[in-house]
């Protein structure tokens, strides 16, 4: 979860994107996805 918060946090530093920071964000929302599956409820 800190990690996908700092990812984030590097990519809406310097107000530009490119297909890389592109990759990164889904990167984070596919770890945010898994970590949300495996919490217990």
């Amino acid at each position: 979860m800190t990690i996908s918060v700092l990812i984030v946090g590097f990519v809406a530093m310097d107000e530009e994107s490119n297909w890389i920071e592109g990759v990164m964000l889904v990167g984070v929302y596919l770890m945010l996805a898994i970590v949300f599956f495996f919490l217990p409820a």
